[in-house]
């Protein structure tokens, strides 16, 4: 595994938040915990983690709120809520949202070690591809994951990049990738279109 993945987790149990950081750690990542969700959120920036893992109640913040702002802030992020509270409305609001997954407390720690590994994959992946395509990739991959909403959705974002701007190496990199990223891809492509 490539050094350097970080997991942010925001949660207001302290308890949680040393069972997630011992549990991260094991699958490689550099974790960074949080009881403050808006200050998690304002580190953010520099912290750039490959995902975020946020509890749904919590004091002073919604965590489907804080969801959207990890959206608005770095669309690439992977995030997955965590909730004592489990119920069928919220878990397909937060995927709606774009949340990788919705765990309920206690955790399946076999489900999160899953999550945790494909985290890891994608993040191996995607730097993959951004050492061979270089860094103009970033932001193609930035637009395009913008622009996995429906057709009307891509047609209206005028911030695409044309078919003329878009390297035709990082075109046929797109081809090797997985699946999952594969789908992001095919948004460059549609958008291109």
């Amino acid at each position: 595994m490539s050094a350097g993945a970080t997991l942010l987790a925001i949660d207001d149990e302290p308890g949680i938040l040393a069972m997630v950081d011992r549990f991260a750690q094991r699958f490689g990542f550099e974790v960074v915990t949080r009881t403050d969700a808006r200050a998690g959120l304002a580190e953010m920036p520099a912290l750039k983690p490959a995902a975020v893992m946020v509890d749904l109640k919590m004091p002073e913040v919604n965590g489907l709120d804080v969801l959207r702002a990890i959206r608005d802030i770095d669309p690439t992020c992977q995030v997955i809520l965590m909730t004592a509270h489990a119920s069928v409305d919220t878990a397909i609001e937060a995927l709606k949202l774009g949340a990788l997954d919705y765990l309920s407390k206690p955790f399946d720690l076999d489900r999160l070690g899953d999550l945790l590994t494909t985290i890891r994959k994608s993040t191996e992946r995607r730097e993959r591809w951004l050492q061979v395509v270089g860094g103009s990739a970033l932001s193609i991959f930035g637009h395009a994951m913008r622009a996995r909403g429906c057709a009307s959705t891509r047609r209206r974002n005028t911030q695409l990049p044309s078919r003329s701007s878009v390297p035709t190496r990082t075109c046929e990199c797109v081809s090797q990738i997985d699946d999952s990223t594969a789908a992001v891809a095919g948004s460059v492509k549609c958008a291109e279109e």
